[in-house]
Protein backbone atom coordinates (compact mmCIF):
# COMPACT_ATOMS: atom_id res chain seq x y z
CA UNK A 1 0.00 0.00 0.00
CA UNK A 2 1.56 3.28 -1.10
CA UNK A 3 0.00 5.54 1.54
CA UNK A 4 -0.26 4.83 5.25
CA UNK A 5 -3.59 3.42 6.34
CA UNK A 6 -3.93 6.14 8.99
CA UNK A 7 -3.25 8.84 6.41
CA UNK A 8 -6.00 7.41 4.19
CA UNK A 9 -8.63 7.20 6.94
CA UNK A 10 -7.68 10.69 8.18
CA UNK A 11 -8.15 12.02 4.63
CA UNK A 12 -11.56 10.32 4.40
CA UNK A 13 -12.57 11.90 7.71
CA UNK A 14 -11.43 15.31 6.49
CA UNK A 15 -13.43 14.91 3.28
CA UNK A 16 -16.60 13.73 5.03
CA UNK A 17 -16.24 16.52 7.61
CA UNK A 18 -16.32 19.06 4.78
CA UNK A 19 -19.89 18.09 3.79
CA UNK A 20 -21.93 21.25 3.28
CA UNK A 21 -25.22 21.03 5.15
CA UNK A 22 -27.95 23.29 3.68
CA UNK A 23 -28.21 26.68 5.44
CA UNK A 24 -31.72 25.89 6.67
CA UNK A 25 -30.36 23.03 8.82
CA UNK A 26 -27.85 23.01 11.68
CA UNK A 27 -24.30 21.87 10.93
CA UNK A 28 -22.91 18.79 12.64
CA UNK A 29 -22.35 19.50 16.36
CA UNK A 30 -20.32 16.34 16.86
CA UNK A 31 -17.89 14.92 14.30
CA UNK A 32 -15.54 12.16 15.42
CA UNK A 33 -13.57 9.08 14.44
CA UNK A 34 -14.33 7.70 17.90
CA UNK A 35 -17.53 5.88 17.05
CA UNK A 36 -20.45 5.95 19.47
CA UNK A 37 -23.64 3.99 19.44
CA UNK A 38 -26.78 6.02 18.78
CA UNK A 39 -27.92 5.55 22.39
CA UNK A 40 -24.66 7.06 23.70
CA UNK A 41 -25.16 10.32 21.80
CA UNK A 42 -27.33 12.87 23.57
CA UNK A 43 -29.78 15.14 21.80
CA UNK A 44 -27.48 18.09 22.55
CA UNK A 45 -24.66 16.42 20.58
CA UNK A 46 -26.78 16.10 17.42
CA UNK A 47 -26.60 16.31 14.48
CA UNK A 48 -23.65 13.95 14.90
CA UNK A 49 -21.42 12.11 12.48
CA UNK A 50 -18.98 9.29 13.21
CA UNK A 51 -16.49 7.39 11.06
CA UNK A 52 -15.71 3.76 11.82
CA UNK A 53 -13.14 1.52 10.13
CA UNK A 54 -14.73 -1.84 9.41
CA UNK A 55 -12.46 -4.08 7.30
CA UNK A 56 -9.42 -4.30 5.05
CA UNK A 57 -9.16 -6.76 2.16
CA UNK A 58 -5.73 -7.23 0.56
CA UNK A 59 -5.56 -8.24 -3.10
CA UNK A 60 -2.56 -10.37 -3.88
CA UNK A 61 -0.51 -9.87 -7.02
CA UNK A 62 2.17 -12.24 -8.34
CA UNK A 63 4.96 -10.91 -6.11
CA UNK A 64 3.07 -9.48 -3.14
CA UNK A 65 0.09 -7.32 -2.33
CA UNK A 66 -0.78 -4.83 -5.04
CA UNK A 67 -3.70 -3.03 -3.44
CA UNK A 68 -6.17 -3.08 -0.59
CA UNK A 69 -9.89 -2.54 -0.35
CA UNK A 70 -10.43 -0.59 2.86
CA UNK A 71 -13.90 -0.22 4.34
CA UNK A 72 -15.43 2.40 6.58
CA UNK A 73 -18.88 3.20 7.87
CA UNK A 74 -20.20 6.73 8.24
CA UNK A 75 -22.94 6.98 10.88
CA UNK A 76 -25.11 10.08 11.14
CA UNK A 77 -27.54 10.61 14.04
CA UNK A 78 -30.32 13.19 13.89
CA UNK A 79 -33.01 14.30 16.33
CA UNK A 80 -36.29 15.53 14.89
CA UNK A 81 -36.29 19.31 15.29
CA UNK A 82 -39.29 20.64 17.19
CA UNK A 83 -39.49 23.61 14.79
CA UNK A 84 -40.56 21.58 11.76
CA UNK A 85 -44.30 21.32 11.09
CA UNK A 86 -45.98 18.01 11.90
CA UNK A 87 -46.99 17.61 8.26
CA UNK A 88 -43.36 17.88 7.00
CA UNK A 89 -41.81 14.45 6.70
CA UNK A 90 -38.67 14.03 8.80
CA UNK A 91 -37.20 12.27 5.78
CA UNK A 92 -36.74 15.67 4.08
CA UNK A 93 -34.17 16.54 6.74
CA UNK A 94 -32.62 13.08 6.76
CA UNK A 95 -32.22 13.23 2.98
CA UNK A 96 -30.47 16.63 3.16
CA UNK A 97 -27.76 15.28 5.51
CA UNK A 98 -27.38 12.11 3.43
CA UNK A 99 -27.06 14.16 0.24
CA UNK A 100 -24.45 16.47 1.80
CA UNK A 101 -22.21 13.48 2.58
CA UNK A 102 -22.87 11.82 -0.78
CA UNK A 103 -21.97 15.07 -2.58
CA UNK A 104 -18.42 15.06 -1.19
CA UNK A 105 -18.07 11.44 -2.34
CA UNK A 106 -19.05 12.30 -5.92
CA UNK A 107 -16.13 12.68 -8.35
CA UNK A 108 -15.58 16.14 -9.80
CA UNK A 109 -15.78 14.68 -13.30
CA UNK A 110 -16.94 11.40 -14.77
CA UNK A 111 -14.26 8.73 -15.09
CA UNK A 112 -12.10 10.18 -12.29
CA UNK A 113 -12.19 8.68 -8.81
CA UNK A 114 -12.34 10.43 -5.46
CA UNK A 115 -8.63 10.04 -4.62
CA UNK A 116 -8.48 11.61 -1.14
CA UNK A 117 -5.82 14.04 -2.29
CA UNK A 118 -4.00 11.50 -4.46
CA UNK A 119 -3.60 8.91 -1.68
CA UNK A 120 -5.86 6.27 -3.25
CA UNK A 121 -7.29 5.21 -6.59
CA UNK A 122 -10.92 5.69 -5.57
CA UNK A 123 -13.28 6.15 -2.62
CA UNK A 124 -17.03 5.69 -2.94
CA UNK A 125 -20.25 4.57 -1.24
CA UNK A 126 -20.37 0.79 -1.36
CA UNK A 127 -23.32 -1.39 -0.52
CA UNK A 128 -26.65 -0.58 1.02
CA UNK A 129 -27.19 2.79 2.72
CA UNK A 130 -29.39 2.16 5.74
CA UNK A 131 -31.81 4.83 6.95
CA UNK A 132 -33.75 4.56 10.19
CA UNK A 133 -36.16 7.48 10.51
CA UNK A 134 -36.34 7.12 14.28
CA UNK A 135 -40.03 6.27 14.20
CA UNK A 136 -40.01 3.92 17.18
CA UNK A 137 -37.09 5.48 19.04
CA UNK A 138 -35.13 8.61 18.31
CA UNK A 139 -32.62 9.48 17.00
CA UNK A 140 -32.85 8.85 13.29
CA UNK A 141 -29.75 7.19 11.86
CA UNK A 142 -28.07 7.02 8.47
CA UNK A 143 -25.34 4.45 7.78
CA UNK A 144 -23.24 4.93 4.67
CA UNK A 145 -20.72 2.18 3.89
CA UNK A 146 -17.58 3.35 2.09
CA UNK A 147 -15.02 1.42 0.06
CA UNK A 148 -11.55 2.78 -0.61
CA UNK A 149 -9.28 1.27 -3.28
CA UNK A 150 -5.60 1.89 -2.67
CA UNK A 151 -3.20 2.54 -5.50
CA UNK A 152 -1.59 -0.38 -7.32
Amino acid sequence: MAADTEEIFAALFSLISSAQIPNTLPPFKTISRNWRSWNAVTQGMMPAMFQLQTSQDPERALMGFSKYRLHALIDIYLWRPTAIPDDQPFSTIINAYRDAVMNVLTPAMEGVGVTLGGLVTDCYPYGKIIIDEGILTEPAAIEIPIEIITAD
